[in-house]
């Protein structure tokens, strides 16, 4: 499987809550603000379709 970068994922609301409960987690959001312009990962997209598992390496290239 390959894929190219499709473009940043902009932070949703869901990593502002502490994952073993129901607390918000403010700092979390804090520093995605801070030190990562409130992005949270990236969106890719699938150029040629393969089998992948878990355990499977994955590896991505600067675009």
């Amino acid at each position: 499987m390959t894929g190219e970068h499709a473009g940043p994922c902009i932070r949703c609301a869901v990593p502002s809550w502490e994952p073993s409960g129901r607390e918000r987690w403010p700092e979390l959001q804090t520093h995605l603000i801070d030190r990562h312009a409130n992005k949270f990962g990236v969106i890719m997209r699938v150029t040629r379709a393969g089998v992948m598992a878990v355990g499977d390496t994955a590896f991505a290239r600067p675009a």
